[in-house]
């Protein structure tokens, strides 16, 4: 994927601050660094009473699959807005009239959430905690033992990652905050970038893309699902199953998600899940 980006963006005549990539690559090497050096720990024979109580090993594979997955999501946010340039259609207005025949109203719905103070905080909160959680649950997965989740987390994430980009490439979709025109916290100001990457005005890679520019299907969606699934022999299961239930609750007025977009993201899920236990 990082070849493919590199050329993509070559092509594009793109810049790409080498700056930025020297401290990925540093911050990624310091993870790796530690992992290995918890590992050590855990087969010294003076330290393994210390080691086995502290989970020294566990956690040594809890970052390491940490710093894949971040590596990993670095080339696949590149390769999102390089998908972008490719310019097909936009299907806003299908996505809009399949939402009617269901029978929800976007902007009935955000008009509401935004009324509601409190029940947009939560909001707020559960759809923030995406980030966080991609930070803690491979450490948490390995801290708990369970060898066979972790990995199978990692690579969930990665195929729906790829996944999401894939489909969207020939059916994109604007935020419904770059459709009203909505300037909240979180809202358009957020997917200032998809203007600029389909006007061809968009200037290179001098930080981090932070923007997520994929409306169908919806990652944050797919992930709520992912996460619960992974967790679900977690202790306190029912906490990760409600914060990531009411991530996905939240998607539609805090992501500016068509519901449709929510549903597909849901079913992906699924699918990888399904997929992949077959597999094995």
């Amino acid at each position: 994927m990082a070849l493919l980006d590199l050329g993509w963006i070559d092509q594009l005549k793109w810049s790409l601050s080498l700056t930025l990539v020297a401290r990925i690559g540093m911050a990624m090497a310091c993870l790796l660094l530690i992992a290995a050096a918890l590992f050590r720990i855990s087969h010294t024979a003076r330290f393994s009473p210390y080691a086995e109580r502290l989970r020294c090993r566990e956690l040594a594979r809890g970052l390491a699959w940490f710093a894949v997955l971040q590596c990993f999501f670095f080339a696949a946010d590149v390769l999102q807005y390089l998908s972008v340039t490719v310019g097909a259609p936009l299907i806003d207005e299908r996505l809009m009239a399949l939402d009617r025949l269901i029978g929800f109203d976007w902007l009935a719905h955000y008009r509401w959430v935004h009324s509601h103070p409190m029940i947009e905080f939560l909001f707020v909160l559960a759809y923030a905690s995406f980030w966080v959680q991609l930070l803690i649950i491979p450490v948490l997965l390995g801290y708990h033992r369970d060898a066979d989740r972790l990995p199978e987390f990692v690579i969930n994430m990665m195929v729906t990652a790829v996944l999401c980009v894939l489909i969207s490439l020939p059916i994109p979709a604007a935020s419904l905050f770059l459709h009203y025109d909505i300037a909240d916290i979180g809202g358009a100001a957020w997917y200032s970038d998809f203007r600029l990457l389909r006007e061809g005005a968009f200037p290179g890679f001098a930080a981090i893309p932070r923007q997520g520019l994929i409306a169908l299907p919806s990652f944050h969606a797919a992930t709520a699902v992912l996460i619960t699934y992974s967790l679900r022999r977690t202790p306190r299961f029912h906490y990760w199953a409600g914060l990531n239930l009411l991530m996905l609750i939240a998607t539609p007025s805090r992501g500016g998600h068509y519901l449709v977009d929510v549903v597909a993201g849901v079913l992906l899920a699924i699918a990888v899940i399904a997929i992949g236990r077959l597999a094995r």
